[in-house]
Parts: C-alpha cells; sequence; structure tokens
C-alpha cells in the first residue's frame, strides 16, 4: 500500500492540526509491521478551474481542460488544500486565501477562509488566456498555486 492511496474507507483520527489513519494489518504486506502510519500534510494549494477534476496521486494533480470562459461573465474557481501527492487535506481551515491573475482587467473575489480544507471563489476575466493563483496569506509555507492557462473569449 503506498501512502498516495485513498483512505476514504479507513478510519481516520485527528491530533492537533494532523490526521492519521489506521489501516487494518491485512491491508499490509507480509514484510511490513502490524501496522504503517500515514500523515496527509496540508503543504500546498491546488486551484481547479471549471472543467478540471481532483485526481490525487498525478503529476499535476488534476485532470481535464479548463472550459474556455466568457469574457466579463463570473465562474467559480475551487482552491484545495492538499498534501505533497496532491491527496486533500480537508481539516485545513482557518487559512486565509487570496487570489491573483495574470488578467490584468480581472474581477477577483476578496480573501477568504478555507473551510473543510477547500473554498469555492468567483472571477471574472476580460479577454484572451488567463490564469488565476491561490496563496495562502495565514501560513506563508504553503505553497501557492496556479490554475490551468484558460481562453477567455470577447
Amino acid at each position: 500500500m503506498s501512502g498516495s492511496e485513498a483512505l476514504s474507507p479507513v478510519p481516520t483520527v485527528a491530533l492537533g492540526s494532523q490526521r492519521f489513519a489506521l489501516v487494518p494489518s491485512t491491508n499490509l504486506l507480509s514484510n511490513q509491521n502490524y501496522f504503517r502510519l500515514f500523515t496527509r500534510r496540508f503543504t500546498k494549494l491546488q486551484v481547479l478551474m471549471p472543467g478540471e477534476t481532483a485526481a490525487p496521486g498525478t503529476a499535476s494533480g488534476k485532470t481535464g481542460t479548463p472550459d474556455q470562459q466568457t469574457a466579463g461573465a463570473a465562474f467559480n474557481v475551487t482552491v484545495n488544500a492538499v498534501d505533497a501527492n496532491w491527496n486533500p487535506a480537508p481539516y485545513a481551515s482557518d487559512h486565509t486565501i487570496h487570489i491573483t491573475s495574470s488578467d490584468g482587467g480581472a474581477t477577483l473575489p476578496p480573501d477568504a477562509f478555507l473551510t473543510g480544507g477547500t473554498a469555492t471563489f468567483s472571477v471574472t476575466l476580460t479577454a484572451g488566456t488567463a490564469t488565476v493563483t491561490a496563496s495562502d496569506i495565514t501560513d506563508a509555507t504553503k505553497t501557492a498555486n496556479t490554475g490551468s492557462s484558460t481562453t477567455v473569449n470577447p
């Protein structure tokens, strides 16, 4: 069993800001100890544009292609707290997220908190091709993330 596998059917325990999973010994290989402790530590942010979905354990942490957007029309961007392998860190809350864009004319949302490790932001772009970046202003040690380049139609 690798550290990037989903632990949804496995009971988890929160201790402070860390989350631990209890894995039955039947899920371990014969050369492993009776248990293994997995830590899903919130290390970075993930920006998902419309048309993309989270894909933990992959190189980019997501799959899909961003939908084209219409200039001047608002759309939602999802920001997730994740670990180093793009697994969700749903215990991450009360971190303030700031949104920026490569589109100088973009209408951007105010800063907002992660709740349950996620937040949704309404963004309006103007034209061309643009990106959206999320930064954690509560804890600068969390790596910012820039969403996939998105085409904006007039």
